[in-house]
This record gives structure tokens, C-alpha cells and sequence, in this order.
């Protein structure tokens, strides 16, 4: 792993993912002969909070990308973004991550210094509070998140469901 930086941030651990692992230790050997399912039932009541966490964060991330359009004009950079961090999917390639796609990899410096990627190091300034503000949603989330709404907004129709 290459120094940390601003365009090289430390990857920030999925704080829904953290809870449901821990609950889910928690909850499977909460069980008891009694009730073998106990646990389970845990589990699932944390994995339900868990997405509901998820969804709250990226409506919540949609909803600052949008005000991020409206203030800044950004529109077409975001789209690129996710264009470039998606567009070096090789279907010929069966294994991840050997096969790219849209994996958030272009917030690390050797990513963005690749001349075809020229200024998007300011795409990335552009949705980094955000990013900071939303640390359960990924950088890949959030690249698409945002091209897909600048389309949105830019087309008036939306994109996603």
C-alpha cells in the first residue's frame, strides 16, 4: 500500500458492515440449546438496521451530491468520474479485481496521475466531504452515486430506482 495523502486516503471500514460482523459473533453464540435460532434471529434484525443504514446514507449522500451540483455546476466531471473508474471492466477477465470495473480505485494517486484521467484528481476534491460526511458509503458507491445524479439532474429524468 502506496504513503496515505489527501488523494490517497485511508480506507475507512464499513460501519454497517462492523456492526452486523459483530452482531452476528454476538448473535450466533447467543443462542442457546434451547433456542438454536436465537441467534439468528439477531442476525437478522442487525442486517435489517444495518441496510436501513446503508440506504439512509446513500439518500443522504444523493440528496449532498445534488446540492454539490446546484453550487458548483459540476455536472459533466462527475460523469466522467464514474465513466473512468467503471470503464476498465474486462469481461474477459472471470477474477476480481483483476477484471477492473467501478471499484473506487481512482481515489489513489496512481490511479489519477494515468493520462487519461487527467483532472479528475478535482472530481475527487469536489465529493471528498461528502464522502467524509457518508463513511459507510464506498468510494465506488459514491463515484457512481454522483455520475448517475448529475445525469439525473442535467436530463430530468432519473437513471436508477
Amino acid at each position: 500500500r502506496t504513503k496515505e495523502s489527501p488523494l490517497n486516503p485511508p480506507l475507512p471500514a464499513a460501519e454497517a458492515d462492523m456492526a452486523v460482523h459483530h452482531l452476528l459473533r454476538r448473535g450466533i453464540s447467543g443462542g442457546s440449546p434451547l433456542h438454536p435460532l436465537r441467534g439468528l434471529l439477531l442476525v437478522s434484525q442487525a442486517s435489517s438496521a444495518a441496510a436501513g443504514d446503508a440506504v439512509a446514507e446513500l439518500r443522504g449522500a444523493r440528496e449532498d451530491v445534488k446540492q454539490l451540483l446546484k453550487e458548483k455546476s459540476c455536472h459533466p466531471i462527475l460523469v466522467r468520474l464514474g465513466w473512468h473508474d467503471a470503464g476498465t471492466y474486462d469481461k474477459n477477465i472471470s477474477e476480481w479485481p483483476q477484471c477492473g470495473g467501478a471499484n473506487g480505485s481512482l481515489r489513489f494517486e496512481i490511479e489519477l496521475k494515468h493520462a487519461a484521467n487527467a483532472g479528475l484528481v478535482n472530481a475527487l476534491k469536489l465529493i471528498q466531504a461528502i464522502k467524509d460526511k457518508y463513511a459507510g458509503v464506498t468510494y465506488a458507491d459514491l463515484f457512481q452515486l454522483a455520475s448517475a445524479t448529475a445525469v439525473e439532474v442535467l436530463c430530468g429524468a432519473s437513471t436508477y430506482r
